[in-house]
């Protein structure tokens, strides 16, 4: 943005220096001092003769003013050099000599007749323009001095014998007369010689405006990165198509999204990720035919705009090109890079008759078409193409309108709490309970997580709902009669990458007063992937010394289970339904449950099963060597009243209430 405020003040005409005459050579610096002191010799020299000659009103004022000035530009070259010995100002200082000179000539001959000489010579300067103009250089100079001594002698000599000199008083007093106008004719040269360098300047000057505004268009409307178009040329560009389409040629806009381009820079820096994309951006502009537009419209995403007669065919055929390009490995110094792509595509035809929609409005919706395509392109596992369907945006209405309800379900502590108990299968006794989460929506009763979460997470409100559902339950846990049931919290992936998760962990201790080991965060395996992260390796093990356990969920069902557990701080291992549903004396669920139990055991990590519904399966359980469980065979997550009333019946039910965290002290 700088680059950009910096070109547009040069577009201004601020900012850039302005191009001026040098008078690198010493003889005109020299000429034009010369000129000056004889102007004001001349000056003084009339103004004394005048006296006695007498002179009239105009040059009583103008012989003494210019004489002032003569001093004044010579003493301002003699502070600074040649640094204000513009053309402007010499032109000034030769005039101003040359006319003072001729005041000098009549108080010496006092002939007026002198004059006419006096008043030709000025006007030779236009002469010798043309001679420097078509000579450059010294040349040229040398030229007009030549000219300038031939045409001065005659039409002095002529002059001063018109007035009564002798032939060669005329000569000899014409001969002295040119020498000493000879710095003020140096000086008109210099002067001519340094418009002409002037205006080439200036011409330089425009031509370099002229760059510089080219290149601020250029910013304005590319990508600096690819040198793709951006999102306002591609506006630009889908118009023109809209208004050139006719009803035989059809509009595809493709979204294309890359899957997992932030790992490469979270894993191998931006410099990694910015190569990837000029590699992307330089193949897909090789793809697209030259009546189509290609453009970079966000960090990893690139629009293409597709025109052609048989529009469906041609898209699909587009999107198979594009996810074959984006999945050529890329390879930089030391490493290699493989992507997929998410691509999402709007089709476009333009309507029969005459009406037809606004073209800006018709680009907005395209694009977002477009856009809603490649999210479902996403849902889908990425890797593939969506056409855009009427049906994304009614379910695109319907995540704008629960994510309105979440704020609102947020704001209205519409939010509960159920409990579902976890029991030493052995004896009988509660050992803890899982804290899930539920929405009392007035308009739709009762929502489970998997309703509203997934949007939750999407829009980031994910980490309010879950800094309550941490504050909640320590609160309760804090008031059951007991002090060795744990409660366990479920933290989203979202939740640990946008909040302060440690503090949120300290706040809910210290405003309930529940001591850190009766607390147990529940994390599944998307957490752990990002294994190599120091960050969030610490943050874990701050969390560990304060006492608080972490529990791994879904074991199994992910990847890197190994990894994490070698570098994360885990407590317990949650042995996921998929594998006790299924559970059978020498099935294969039997043999991988067997050995999670043995990797817990070998790791000193305790084990909870999940999903236990059959008393059969609680004996195999038990047999194996896993001895906690929660399921449906124990009981289903129930309100807090209802957990209480269970297992703590001379507490008798009561009422759960909204709890309002205090902060937690600083460290």
């Amino acid at each position: 943005m700088a680059q950009v405020r910096g070109l547009d003040r040069l577009r201004l005409g601020g900012g850039m220096p302005r191009p001026r005459a040098e008078f690198s050579d010493r003889l005109g610096y020299t000429a034009v001092m010369i000129a000056c002191l004889l102007g004001a010799v001349g000056s003084a020299y009339g103004v004394a003769v005048g006296v006695y000659v007498g002179f009239s009103t105009w040059e009583w004022l103008t012989i003494p003013l210019m004489g002032v000035v003569s001093l004044a530009i010579a003493a301002l070259l003699w502070q600074t050099g040649d640094r204000y010995l513009t053309p402007t100002s010499v032109f000034i200082v030769a005039f101003l000599s040359f006319h003072l000179l001729s005041n000098l000539t009549n108080t010496l001959y006092v002939s007026r007749e002198l004059n006419s000489a006096f008043i030709y010579l000025p006007w030779f300067p236009v002469l010798f323009a043309f001679i420097v103009a078509l000579f450059r250089g010294r040349l040229g100079i040398h030229l007009c001095w030549v000219i300038y001594a031939g045409v001065a002698v005659i039409l002095l000599r002529s002059a001063y014998v018109e007035s009564g000199l002798s032939m060669a008083d005329g000569w000899t007093a014409a001969v002295v007369i040119s020498l000493i106008a000879l710095p003020t004719f140096i000086t008109l040269l210099y002067a001519v010689a340094a418009f002409r360098e002037h205006f080439a300047a200036s011409q330089a000057r425009a031509r370099l405006l002229e760059e510089h505004n080219e290149q601020l268009e250029h910013l304005a409307y590319h990508d600096s990165l690819t040198g793709l178009a951006n999102r306002l040329l591609l506006e630009s560009q889908m118009r023109r198509h809209l208004t050139r389409a006719d009803q035989t040629t059809g509009l595809a806009v493709h979204h294309v999204d890359l899957d997992g381009f932030k790992d490469i820079n979270d894993s191998h820096g931006h410099g990694a990720g910015d190569f990837v994309l000029r590699v992307l951006g330089e193949r897909l502009r090789r793809l697209v035919s030259e009546q189509d537009d290609i453009a970079r419209t966000n960090a990893d995403e690139f629009v293409i705009i597709q025109q052609s007669r048989d529009v469906e065919r041609s898209a699909a055929e587009m999107g198979r090109r594009i996810l074959e390009i984006v999945a050529e490995p890329m390879h930089t110094t030391g490493a290699e890079f493989r992507l997929n792509a998410s691509i999402g595509t709007a089709i476009w035809r333009a309507p029969l008759g005459r009406r037809r929609q606004d073209p800006a409005q018709a680009v907005a919706d395209l694009l977002s078409q477009a856009d809603l395509a490649m999210l479902a392109a996403k849902e889908a596992g990425g890797n593939t193409q969506r056409l855009f369907q009427p049906a994304m945006l009614e379910a695109a209405d319907r995540r704008l309108e629960l994510r309105t309800s979440l704020r609102r379900a947020l704001a209205y502590r519409e939010f509960v709490l159920h409990y579902q108990p976890q029991l030493d299968m052995a004896t009988g006794e509660l050992v803890g309970a899982e804290a899930l989460i539920r929405w009392d929506d007035p308009l739709h009763g009762l929502r489970n997580p998997s309703e509203f979460i997934p949007v939750a997470e999407e829009s980031g409100i994910i980490t309010e709902i879950g800094d309550w559902a941490l504050r909640e339950a320590c609160r309760a846990a804090a008031s059951w009669p007991t002090d060795h049931v744990k409660v366990e919290v479920n933290i989203s992936p979202v939740q640990l990458e946008r909040s302060n998760l440690l503090a949120s962990v300290r706040s809910a201790l210290h405003a309930s007063g529940l001591a850190p080991g009766r607390l147990e965060l529940e994390l599944t395996e998307r957490v752990f992937t990002r294994a190599d992260d120091d960050e969030i390796r610490q943050t874990f093990r701050q969390i560990k010394d304060l006492g608080v356990g972490l529990v791994v969920d879904d074991f199994g069902t992910g990847y890197s289970s190994l990894l994490y557990l070698k570098h994360f701080p885990i407590t317990m291992m949650k042995i996921d339904r998929a594998f006790i549903s299924g559970l059978k004396p020498g099935s294969t669920d039997h043999a991988i449950v067997k050995a999670v139990i043995t990797l817990a055991r070998s790791m000193n990590v305790e084990l909870v099963a999940e999903g236990i519904e059959t008393e059969q399966q609680r004996a195999l359980l038990l047999q194996e060597g896993c001895r906690y469980g929660q399921g449906f065979l124990y009981g289903r997550p129930m309100t807090e009243e209802a957990f209480l009333a269970r297992y703590f019946p001379q507490q008798g039910a009561r009422p759960a209430t909204t709890y309002h965290a205090q902060p937690a002290p600083e460290d």
